[in-house]
């Protein structure tokens, strides 16, 4: 099988083979040892100084996805997508590919169009949505349109500038979609099929003769390798057409690589089957409010050596590898994405360390008990065979040909030196402050924002794809009450004249297990301005349950889906001129913005008077406004469910009690300055916040450094990259949120530059205790009774889908609290079993006449049942 691409080392071009289960390099047995690095997670400056130490790591070649929504945004112009940008410093592909050939290595490209990642939707660009529901991921229109643009303009460049193998260039395989098994269904879905066809015709035709064959998203049996494979066997052909199938399939993590690779040759044609682990996972990345090193993440060094060794021994040492990360990085300004996990919303945090041999900051990276990943691992890249051995399996049909000579062993380049770090900690000062949710602010940052809408439109549609929305509307005189929210994506801080009032946070299911609820101000006789300031905390590009991918992909618009109701009004008041009420205010920050920003009048931020105008009082707050004075007290705080469409309130219950008071919050930007000595310019560094700083995003010298969100945790520090601080003056910007007074001790807040990472002290994260897991298990109950009221809509079968993962969620939480229900956990801690059994068994019974009413639909709608839907119904009820 003939791979022609291009790799690196020398301009000569080359031809790439596979023969008898192994790949074939210019007539030598080849074995891939890939290093995965993303050229969009690391500064580009110091790009050639990762891709260096991945060679010293003893590796041949790097991979890299190409994300498409990092490269094509949206033209406000034209109304249409803008042109593929490549060229910019942090998006020039080309630059960071012949850097890699410049060191030698190959290049296992993976241009998507959906990557993964943890990556903003997965690499998809968030304008898709703007039009409302869109088929993605399938032969179908307008998606596939979109995709042959964004190929056309990426692939044939590749081509155009010699990057390409049989070019002499360093790109050598190129895959094909990712993680396909996880969504579609080739099996039974023609469109799927079609689909995967349509892309590989896509990449033949614009990256030339001889067509590289392309390697496809990594695929294992469900029933053998279901906790180490990427992807299910029906993302691949059928039977009848693997035999000629000119796209080599691969497996992922590979736990067990004999298995792993008996799996990966039973979806290729006799003889084309080289192993190739294409993930082997080193660690694993983190959630906000998950531990500091959760899962894999957690590996010690020695047993992600042991796992590479074992990788590299199969088919007689001709093993090809992929360590995924090599570098992790850092997902900088809005591109960290998002999971879901036991029906759970889980945002990413910026830091993408990954526990990878390099970490974060170019350093070795080191497990928990302090060892290193990158010497362990270069110990075992070093003893194997540099070209793999000549062993074939006598099951090959081609084994009476001579196998080829083994590859020359390459030396080891050098290990370039420790990354620089600052020499000592610097205090930044943030002595101005500018209010964000004042109105002359908010008409300056975003020339007035759109008007006029009768409801609150999702973020897309107003095109804001990223970043912050506003809604602003008038209430009326007299207007008070409880604030209700529906289908709110994904965080909301609620402001009445510029005064804060609560916080809510998405739930139902897909959010937060204990969000804070709204008290509004009590009714005033004049009107007031409601703003809801709602942020996006980023679109989820993997979901763990293969049978609801696709309907949860369209459901990632963000800002507010559904209505906003006052004290049961819904708010979609028109004006006088019969204008609506709404005004959408789109704040992604972008340079533009921050160059406003810093033009607008700052003034000192007050001491015991914050910039929200409230001050903090035991377990209450008085906030002020120019009429009146409006006290909230914490055991009147009250969380809100919300319900799913435009039409009518949340139907469910809409007042739980909280037990937890609010902190205050700002949304009020901060700028200081601070000064480095010219031995500092160009160290790397970590901001960290501390005296009260609770949730926000920053700024160094106009570089977004991402999310912060110091009470949930993990990360505690924000990469701050070398090149980014010079000699002299430099400037840091704070978009503050939220601020949490009753953390800060009585100290004054505080930011830092530290020379290493996580400076604000220790914080474990939180304790799971029964009680906690209680509360999630009754937002479950809530979510899978709302489920049952949607039976009869048009999308029943998805409310059924969308019951089934609400009825997981429930079992998983109850055997979770009844081993949380340990005698260590205070007696007031442990909630009585009775009430568990009971909704846990009220939510099964709900969910059996949920999936009896569907199927009695079904039948009489005539519909027959797929495949999918008989063996959810085998999973959940054993018929």
């Amino acid at each position: 099988m003939d791979l022609g691409a291009l790799f690196g080392g020398s301009s000569a071009p080359a031809r790439l083979l596979i023969e008898r289960d192994q790949f074939v390099l210019d007539g030598q047995n080849f074995t891939v040892r890939a290093g995965c690095v993303h050229y969009f997670r690391v500064h580009p400056d110091l790009w050639e100084d990762r891709l260096a130490r991945i060679a010293a790591l003893g590796l041949n070649a790097v991979q890299t996805y190409v994300p498409w929504n990092y490269h094509q945004a949206w033209n406000a112009s034209s109304l249409g997508p803008a042109r593929v940008d490549l060229d910019s410093p942090s998006r020039d592909l080309p630059r960071f590919l012949r850097l890699a050939h410049g060191l030698g290595l190959r290049v296992v490209l993976r241009p998507g169009p959906y990557v993964c990642g943890e990556f903003e939707f997965g690499g998809l660009p968030a304008w898709l949505l703007r039009d409302g529901p869109i088929e993605l991921r399938t032969d179908a229109e307008p998606y596939m349109g979109h995709v042959e643009r964004w190929w056309g303009e990426l692939l044939p460049r590749l081509r155009r500038e010699g990057l390409m193998l049989d070019d002499g260039g360093p790109v050598m395989l190129v895959q094909i979609e990712n993680e396909y098994g996880h969504f579609g269904d080739v099996s039974e879905v023609e469109a799927d099929r079609r689909y995967l066809e349509r892309l590989a015709d896509l990449a033949r035709r614009h990256l030339g003769t001889p067509p590289p064959r392309l390697p496809r998203s990594p695929a294992a049996p469900r029933t053998r390798l279901r906790d180490t494979s990427m992807a299910w066997p029906h993302a691949l052909p059928p039977p009848s057409r693997r035999r000629s199938s000119q796209v080599l399939t691969t497996v992922d993590s590979c736990d067990v690589p004999e298995d792993a690779w008996a799996a990966q040759r039973s979806f290729n044609p006799p003889g084309r089957s080289p192993f190739f682990c294409s993930e082997l996972w080193v660690g694993w990345f983190a959630h906000w409010g998950e531990p500091a090193r959760p899962n894999l993440a957690a590996q010690r060094a020695r047993d992600v050596a042991e796992r590479l060794r074992r990788v590299l021994a199969v088919n007689g040492g001709t093993g090809s590898v992929s360590l995924y990360m090599a570098h992790g990085g850092t997902s900088f300004g809005w591109w960290a994405g998002a999971n879901t996990a036991d029906g759970m919303y889980l945002p990413d945090t910026p830091s993408y360390d990954y526990g990878a041999p390099i970490g974060e900051g170019g350093g070795h990276g080191l497990d928990e008990a302090g060892g290193d990943k990158y010497a362990a691992l270069q110990s075992v890249l070093l003893e194997a065979p540099s070209g793999g051995g000549s062993s074939v399996p006598s099951s090959s049909p081609s084994a009476s040909r001579p196998p080829p000579p083994p590859a020359e062993p390459q030396p080891l380049r050098e290990e370039p030196p420790p990354p620089r770090r600052l020499s000592s900690t610097v205090e930044v000062e943030l002595p101005e402050a500018v209010r964000l949710m004042e109105a002359e602010t908010l008409a300056a940052l975003s020339g007035g924002g759109r008007c006029c809408d009768e409801l609150p439109l999702p973020m897309e549609e107003v095109g804001c794809d990223y970043g912050i929305v506003v809604y602003e509307t008038e209430l009326p005189a007299g207007g008070g009450g409880p604030l209700q929210v529906s289908r709110l994506r994904d965080r909301l801080l609620a402001f009445v004249d510029g005064e804060f009032v609560g916080r809510m946070y998405r739930q139902q299911g897909w959010g937060r297990a204990d969000p804070k609820g709204l008290l509004m101000p009590p009714p005033r006789p004049y009107p007031r301005t409601l703003r809801l300031l709602v942020e996006n905390l980023g679109r989820v590009g993997f979901v763990d349950l293969p049978w609801f991918s696709r309907t949860f992909l369209l459901d990632q618009r963000k800002g507010i889906l559904g209505g906003v109701w006052l004290n049961g009004t819904l708010l979609n008041r028109t004006g006088p001129d019969g204008q609506a009420g709404w005004r959408t205010h789109c704040l992604p920050f972008d340079d533009a913005q921050l160059d406003v920003l810093r033009r607008l009048p700052a003034r000192q931020p007050s001491g015991l008077l914050d910039t929200a105008g409230s001050v903090a009082l035991g377990a209450g707050s008085v906030a002020l406004d120019a009429g009146s004075v409006a006290v909230s007290v914490a055991g009147a705080m009250l969380h809100l469910a919300q319900g799913s469409d435009r039409d009518s309130p949340p139907s469910l219950p809409s007042l739980l009690p909280s037990s937890q008071p609010p902190s205050a919050a700002t949304a009020t930007f901060y700028r200081g300055a601070f000064e480095l000595p010219s031995a500092d310019a160009g160290a790397d560094a970590w901001l960290a916040l501390g005296g009260g700083w609770a949730h926000g995003t920053a700024w160094v010298n106009g570089w977004h450094l991402g999310r912060y969100w110091l009470p949930e945790g993990p990360q505690r520090s924000l990469y701050v990259p070398g090149p980014l601080l010079r000699e002299g003056g430099n400037e840091l910007l704070l978009l503050s949120l939220d601020v949490a007074e009753a953390e800060a001790d009585g100290q004054p807040r505080w930011a830092r530059l530290y020379p290493s990472p996580n400076h604000t002290g220790a914080r474990s994260a939180p304790q799971e205790t029964a009680a906690a897991s209680s509360r999630q298990l009754q937002i479950y109950s809530y979510a899978a009774a709302y489920s049952a009221t949607k039976l009869t809509s048009a999308n029943a079968r998805h409310a059924v889908v969308d019951a089934f993962s609400h009825l997981e969620g429930l079992l998983s939480l109850g055997s979770k609290i009844i081993r949380l229900r340990a005698p260590a956990e205070p007696a007031a801690q442990r909630p009585s079993a009775a009430p568990i059994v009971a909704a846990i068994a009220a939510a099964g019974a709900l969910l059996a006449l949920v999936a009896a009413a569907y199927v009695f639909r079904a039948g009489r709608l005539r519909r027959p049942w797929r495949r999918r839907d008989r063996a959810l119904a085998r999973r959940f009820f054993l018929v």
